[in-house]
């Protein structure tokens, strides 16, 4: 019999316990940890500076276009804060810990990973109004995954 391919034998998400998740995408895995409150603070803080820069590169409210509008006006710009973010989150308490760059997030993740991580974000550290900031932040891609 046919060994199993291992991006098929491991969960793509399995919270480990109330405050350690595993995620694994393509042959990768990673820890994400719950945050202690100051760190939550500069989450929330580089998160908002994320969608400014953004909004800057763009000229334009980001909740005011269709994903692929987002995707093609944001470029690179977009695709560097969403590397910064997922690196930020995943590196956290993890000393082993090797940082992705936007090549691999361009190639390795999807709409319905980022939801899965923020859904994920949001319970692990009790900030339930992440997912509604989310939702309307990037709706049409949420929407469409």
């Amino acid at each position: 019999m046919a060994e199993k391919d291992s991006k098929n034998t491991i969960e793509p998400m399995k919270r480990l316990n109330v405050s350690v998740t595993r995620f694994s995408f393509g042959t990768k895995t990673f820890l994400m940890q719950e945050m202690a409150i100051g760190r939550a603070q500069k989450f929330l803080i580089k998160l908002g500076d994320s969608f400014e820069s953004v909004k800057e590169h763009i000229g334009k409210d980001i909740t005011q276009l269709d994903f692929r509008d987002l995707m093609t006006a944001g470029g690179d710009v977009l695709f560097e804060k969403l590397t910064d973010l997922f690196n930020f989150l995943m590196e956290y308490k993890n000393d082993d810990y090797e940082t992705v760059d936007t090549e691999w997030v361009k190639d390795n993740l999807t709409i319905s990973n980022l939801q899965m991580i923020s859904k994920e974000l949001a319970e692990q550290n009790r900030m339930g109004w992440l997912i509604p900031f989310f939702k309307e932040k990037m709706q049409e891609a949420i929407a469409t995954s």
